[in-house]
């Protein structure tokens, strides 16, 4: 059994691109199946009154008004600023302007980033180029050199 069967042919990249996918479009449905006509929902009719019935519990009167005496509501707690507060720990509430940015890590992350993406290229283009230098060789010994 060869790669066609096992590897990523299977899964259909080896048509990515060509016709075969929007053939299958054409391939007719087969009919829907006749729909299935439900049955009546049948409800059963209530039991009799024949359960025996219990006897109402009493329920203790609430205490007389005059006997509760009026409490006032617990005053609120507010929270407390803490005793060495971290200057550089800012609180999730705040809305006043961002802190100054540091001028030369900014310009340095640039720097770093340019290089990076500098060198990245540099290799894909190299490897774009083996790639190619395989194609045409691959070409050459396949169809002879071009005249």
């Amino acid at each position: 059994m060869g790669s066609a069967a096992v590897g990523t042919a299977a899964l259909g990249s080896a048509a990515v691109g060509s016709a075969s996918p929007l053939l299958l479009l054409l391939i007719p449905l087969p009919p829907s199946a006749p729909a299935i006509p439900t049955a009546p929902l049948v409800i059963p009719p209530a039991p009799d009154d024949s359960a025996p019935r219990l006897a109402p519990v009493p329920v203790a009167a609430p205490p007389a008004s005059d006997a509760v005496p009026e409490q006032s509501p617990p005053a609120p707690v507010l929270p407390q600023a803490p005793v060495n507060p971290n200057p550089n720990v800012r609180p999730t509430s705040a809305d006043d302007g961002l802190p100054a940015p540091n001028v030369l890590s900014v310009v340095g992350g640039l720097i770093a980033l340019a290089l990076a993406g500098t060198g990245s290229g540099a290799v894909s283009f190299q490897s774009a180029s083996a790639a190619q230098a395989r194609v045409d060789a691959a070409r050459a010994q396949f169809f002879g050199p071009r005249s």
